[in-house]
């Protein structure tokens, strides 16, 4: 027997390498700049030894307890044992479709390594052909009618990879990325995590780990404390938040990432770690003190519960995931605040449960069990049958009141306590329909301690109800309705990126449409964020009274409490008894909603003959009007409203002082004249768009009399695009008492092409004693790099950070490590030095580092890694002053005998451009690859890789070629068909070289009928 993991219900996708390909080579240069917060924790020695073994025994159990431990195995048999667990604990097999999952998989497997890619652009013939470099096999499709089918064409593929894929990324890596796009075809939470993978996610489940406790980020390249959790071993050695970690060790953390500093500073329980720290010597004081400070480390309690004393003796806990500890945190936390009041018990509980994504099943059992004396909790249906789970009657169950606090982040095991005190009518629902997880995955082991997560079943709420993609549906529904400096929220989003909107998440065969009992809209200002303040949930520092929802909450634990102390409390004949009391909460909510409207030069009333019911919604983007109170007005001659659309480009000084270049800004602009005899009420327009930036964007008309035109804009700020494009976007408005839409516009946006950073650089070893050129690395050596960067483009880099990491950090001690770029004209060279130190007692027989420049305005940047050769080691001697750049790319198309390049807008009705690609590798041998894919917000698909080539040598030259960046004639190194698909399409072509420097090209290509492309077309040539 084997042992079987707890049922989980986290979601662990994404922790899986899906290895996107074309970026710079290390991600750490595109993130130099960013804060990041990481928990400075270590595994215990065994990580899962807390887990209980069940009792479910194996047929044909896979022998996984015999797999030898090795550095890089080679899992073979991966996919029979995949196949393994799914034949025997799948939920539903009978969703899988096997063609498609053997697509899905095939998509994965050439986005994980640039040397493979999957030839089936044709979708009517049955056949594929799978390339790994300058081979390929051809399979076919035909024969792929059941899921072993589909893992029997995977093994042959991966027969074929093992002889003639010689790529840098593992086979390993590719095999486990390819396992992902296979079971992705399945649901969104079955998946395989690798060793490494699982090692990470075990920290969210595990709840209590060994480490110092404390949070620390990076910014510009150095590390800090963010925060220091209290009662932690950080904090009884005298870590404060601020203070800059300098050294773990004897390592410098100069460009350390977070991730590697984490792993540096974890370790065994009861050893030490000493590290040198900068702070200031006192508040005030400009002067700097650095110290060393060992800290011996412990078991770390990772918090996910945390509490506030409210007025008139409520209690507020916040529980933000399940782990092994929450339920015995929860219980601490209540017996606190109650000693805080004086009270033998408190007089209503708000429960906040938003935002908490899950955790361990056992726990929210625990949890909702904790406030029930009897009643089913929830239920687990599986393939064979439905089990149910009751509370049990401890004789302590609390009777206070209680009101749950959930939002659209509320999933699995949180939907699990909210769905049983609810439908128990232990406590009022309060806030949005939440996430929709009600699919229940476990862990099986495979080799190498690499795990398998599987959907094995669902679980249903009281009363056989499934939450799976529908949530659960709060009592009260409240609306959060946001009012920003720049803009007004007034409608939820669509795509609101819950469960119903994953790709292939299950349909459950016992969901069953719920409505909740009132609907409450509630205003939002956010408060202006201090980032330099601790985190209220870590610092213990909440200030719940501040939320407007726990505002409503309170005062329905006050209308409750008036009934009567110790009365039994039943949410559904309390909310039956008291609907004057809440409907006295939804018009204050209500009316604070239209004031603020006001204050914006909105007129928001509703219509005279409405009732006293308020809502916002006669434009809710369903079609449906929510407003009771105008039903009536749906026998009224529908009004005729004239809708017109544009758009203008605003160039702003930079938000961030620090930040050269200037904020580039789209006002989306919609004016509606009411044409009408009548008056119209509360009139909004809400935009669709397949590109993210342009879709539902509000357009608050309110009300409009006969005759009134009103215009409205919405600001959207630009990221920088490499390539022009064109995009359109539609405009829908609805007003209450009138079904559909009442006027609809389309309107187009084209944006240039902006000038990329492009760069060439050499480096240069210096020992910085003699101040003379060296090509290895001796120990104890005071060492210099320069390195020379010149600007390519035609534009100013006004502001560009240059990087030199290191991977021996005991060896090597760096000084500087990190520079500022500022201003580099196109064509001029900059120098810069890097200092770094050789310990003597080195013994290292070669050095790794890595170079990297980086412009964070653009998001793109070149690196390479390398090494230096030690002075008594083999190897190479380093090359000093290489000139070292990317590949070139130059890209040209043609559609419909006309030729467009990156600066050009092409929209086309065609189903096809032909793509003219001219690849220069700068006298290195380089390979290129071309992916499409279709931009939409409803996509979730990798791109598609179209094409693979590598360079032949008489390319290698620029001899007799025109200038780089530049097309002459049929000037091609490759030419390729690429299909349109309707919409905007995203063509991308990168070449990487064999020093690892790579650059990416886009175009963009819109296919759209042939009346849109006139329009576009003339409205382009008028520009």
């Amino acid at each position: 027997m084997l042992p079987e993991m707890p049922i989980i219900d986290r979601d662990g996708r994404g922790a899986v390498d899906s290895r996107s390909r074309g970026r710079p080579a290390s991600i750490w240069i595109l993130l130099a700049s960013l804060s990041v917060l990481i928990l400075l924790l270590a595994f215990p020695q065994s990580p899962l030894s807390w887990l209980p073994s069940l009792t479910r025994s194996f047929a044909t159990t896979p022998n996984l307890a015999s797999a030898p431990k090795e550095a890089e195995p080679d899992y073979s048999d991966l996919f029979d044992h995949i196949l393994f667990y799914l034949s025997n604990y799948y939920l539903d097999l009978s969703r899988a479709q096997p063609v498609y999952l053997l697509k899905r998989a095939l998509s994965a497997m050439e986005n994980a390594a640039e040397e493979i890619y999957v030839d089936n652009a044709d979708p009517d013939k049955p056949f594929i052909r799978i390339h790994a470099g300058d081979k390929f096999i051809v399979r076919s499709l035909s024969r792929v009618t059941t899921i072993e089918g589909a893992i029997e064409q995977l093994k042959d593929i991966f027969n074929f990879l093992k002889s003639n894929y010689h790529g840098k990324v593992s086979l390993n890596e590719i095999r486990y990325a390819t396992a992902n796009g296979l079971l992705s075809g399945l649901d969104p939470h079955t998946l395989v995590f690798s060793p490494k993978a699982f090692k990470d996610f075990s920290v969210h489940i595990e709840g209590e780990i060994v480490g110092v406790g404390m949070l620390v980020g990076s910014r510009d390249g150095k590390l800090n404390v963010v925060e220091v959790l209290k009662g932690t071993p950080a904090q009884k050695a005298g870590f404060r938040r601020g203070d800059v970690i300098l050294k773990i060790g004897e390592e410098s953390t100069v460009n350390m990432s977070v991730t590697e500093a984490v792993q540096k500073i974890r370790g065994p329980r009861n050893t030490k770690v000493v590290l040198t720290i900068k702070r200031r010597e006192s508040p005030n004081s400009d002067k700097m003190e650095t110290n060393q400070i060992t800290v011996t480390r412990d078991r770390v309690l990772i918090k996910s519960v945390e509490s506030k004393l409210l007025p008139g003796n409520l209690g507020y806990v916040l529980v933000r995931n399940f782990d092994k500890n929450t339920v015995d945190s929860l219980k601490e936390h209540i017996q606190k605040i109650e000693k805080e009041s004086d009270q033998k018990e408190l007089a209503g509980l708000i429960l906040d449960l938003r935002d908490n994504s899950g955790g361990l099943l056992k726990q929210a059992a625990e949890m909702a069990d904790m406030f029930l004396s009897s009643g089913n909790l929830y239920y687990i249906a599986d393939k064979k049958e439905v089990a149910p789970t009751e509370a049990e009657d401890a004789g302590n169950e609390p009777k206070f009141p209680m009101v749950v606090l959930c939002n659209q982040g509320s999933a699995s095991g949180a939907e699990i306590v909210i769905g049983a005190l609810q439908r128990n009518h232990r406590a009022v629902v309060l806030g949005s329909t939440t996430f929709g997880k009600g699919s229940v995955q476990q862990l099986h082991p495979l080799k190498y301690d690499a795990q398998i997560k599987i959907t094995v079943s669902e679980y249903l709420i009281p009363d056989k109800i499934s939450i799976q993609e529908n949530g659960v549906v709060p009592d009260l529904l409240a609306d959060r309705l946001e009012f920003t400096k720049k803009a007004i929220d007034l409608f939820p989003d669509t795509h609101q990126g819950t469960e119903r909107d994953i790709e292939r998440h299950i349909v459950s065969k016992y969901a069953r449409h719920i409505a909740p009992i009132v609907k409450i809209e509630y205003p939002f200002i956010p408060p202006e964020e201090d980032p330099n303040a601790p985190d209220p949930f870590l610092s213990g520092d909440l200030k719940p009274m501040d939320d407007a929802l726990v505002q409503i909450a309170s005062k329905l634990l006050g209308i409750a409490i008036a009934d009567g102390p110790g009365k039994k409390f039943r949410s559904d004949l309390f909310l039956a008894s008291h609907q004057a009391g809440v409907e006295a909460i939804l018009q204050e909510q209500y009316g604070q909603i239209v004031k603020l409207l006001k204050e914006r030069g909105i007129d928001w009333s509703a219509p005279p003959d409405a009732s006293a019911s308020a809502s916002k919604d006669g434009a809710s983007k369903d079609g449906d009007s929510k407003d009771g109170a105008t039903k009536d007005l749906t026998s009224r001659e529908r009004p005729a409203l004239e809708l017109s659309l544009s758009h203008e480009l605003i160039v702003r000084p930079p938000a961030d002082e620090d930040d050269p270049y200037p904020e580039k800004n789209l006002l989306l602009k919609a004016r509606l004249t009411n044409r009408s005899g009548q008056t119209i009420y509360r009139a909004a327009g809400i935009s669709e768009a397949d590109y993210f930036a342009y879709n539902e964007q509000e357009f608050l008309f309110g009300k409009l009399e006969p005759g009134q035109t009103i215009e409205r804009a919405a600001e959207i700020t630009l990221r920088p695009t490499s390539a022009s494009r064109n995009d359109l976007f539609s405009v829908i408005v609805k007003a209450p008492g009138f079904d559909g839409s009442l006027a609809q516009a389309t309107h187009d946006v084209t944006l240039q092409a902006e000038e990329f950073p492009e760069f060439t650089y050499s480096l240069t070893l210096l020992d910085a004693k003699k101040n003379s050129p060296i090509t290895s690395l001796a120990p104890g050596t005071d060492a210099l790099m320069k390195a020379r960067i010149k600007n390519l483009s035609k534009e100013s880099l006004k502001k560009g950070v240059a990087l030199l990491k290191n991977e021996q950090r005991r060896d090597i001690d760096l000084e500087v490590g990190r520079k500022i770029i500022d201003d580099l004209k196109p064509g001029e060279v900059q120098e810069i030095e890097f200092k770094f130190q050789v310990r003597e007692d080195s013994k290292e027989e070669a050095f790794k580092f890595e170079f990297g420049i980086v412009s964070s305005h653009h998001v793109t940047g070149l690196s390479r890694e390398f090494e230096i050769k030690a002075a008594a080691g083999d190897g190479k001697e380093f090359k000093n002053d290489e000139e070292l750049k990317a590949p070139s790319i130059a890209l040209r198309m043609t559609a419909g005998g006309k030729e467009y390049t990156a600066a050009d807008v092409l929209v086309t009705d065609q189903d096809f451009v032909d793509l003219c690609a001219r690849i220069e590798g700068n006298s290195q041998p380089y390979q290129a690859w071309v992916t499409t894919a279709l931009l939409s917000i409803h996509e979730d698909d990798n791109p598609d890789k179209i094409y693979f080539t590598r360079s032949k040598e008489d390319s290698q030259t620029n001899e007799g070629r025109p200038a780089e960046g530049q097309l002459s004639g049929k000037d091609c190194s490759f030419e390729l068909r690429v299909p349109l698909k309707i919409g905007q399409n995203v063509i991308s072509v990168v070449a990487t070289n064999d020093l690892g420097l790579s650059r990416r090209k886009i175009l963009f290509a819109r296919r759209e009928p042939v009346k849109t492309v006139k329009e576009v077309t003339e409205k382009a040539e008028r520009k």
